[in-house]
């Protein structure tokens, strides 16, 4: 059995807390500062109030920031995902990062995405909840795509640096 100090449990906890702090309700330039050098992940870009095209910015539950990336995994061409930025070509272009103030608003947010789990036109990919930030991925990335994006961004979002 390996004995752990109470130095150590002390320093887990202490982590631990910093990291709840960095996924709840982060800035902007936070989340964008982390997307940058994730593997695959690229052109990571913030809605305004003009270009957000699910409308949710700054309104009661909804999110404090979105960001929209690209992925050089997703073949645009073959899934005919209009040309522009990572705003334009939306989640299924890479993904989204949603950011909001509360867990449940989050949750709330999560289990309205979860009604088009399943395949089909309105699939909106995968996504996992971390605090009050929700990761999406592209629905045209495999499985283990998705999986490997999330995990790389959750890590970069919660690392101590």
């Amino acid at each position: 059995m390996e004995v752990v100090s109470f130095g150590e449990t002390k320093k887990a906890m202490k982590d631990s807390i910093a990291q709840r702090k960095q996924v709840t309700n982060p800035s902007e330039s936070f989340v964008l500062e982390r997307l940058n050098g994730i593997p695959n992940v690229s052109q990571a870009l913030a809605v305004n109030e003009e270009n957000d095209v699910n409308g949710m910015l700054h309104k009661d539950g909804g999110y404090t920031s979105a960001i929209f990336f690209t992925s050089d995994l997703v073949d645009t061409a073959a899934n005919y995902i209009e040309d522009g930025d990572s705003i334009e070509k939306g989640t299924d272009g890479g993904g989204c990062i949603e950011v909001f103030e509360t867990e449940e608003d989050a949750q709330k947010r999560d289990t309205y995405l979860s009604a088009f789990d399943g395949g089909g036109m309105l699939c909106s990919g995968s996504h996992k909840v971390v605090g009050t930030v929700i990761i999406r991925t592209s629905n045209y990335l495999t499985a283990t795509q998705q999986n490997d994006i999330t995990t790389n961004i959750m890590n970069s979002l919660i690392a101590l640096k």
